[in-house]
């Protein structure tokens, strides 16, 4: 499939997030909750079942239609 990015975060001590509203951390809350005890590949995994990825041509961007309906 060709180049492949990948990113890891590290943070060290308390983080404020002054950028982020409280609804925007909320959302990060879910999705660590969610995600966050899973491997690199059970996360790949997981995001190549959705709908979105199932239904977007490799390379494609995906919609924003398919918010809707993540599993998460």
């Amino acid at each position: 499939m060709g180049e492949t990015n990948a990113y890891y975060f590290s943070l060290s001590g308390k983080q404020a997030f002054s950028e982020l509203s409280d609804e925007e951390k909320d959302i990060l809350d879910v999705v660590i909750e969610k995600l966050g005890k899973m491997s690199k590949n059970e996360i790949i995994n997981f995001m190549h079942k959705e709908q979105a990825y199932v239904e977007t041509a490799p390379r494609d961007i995906i919609q924003f239609k398919y918010a809707e309906s993540l599993q998460i």
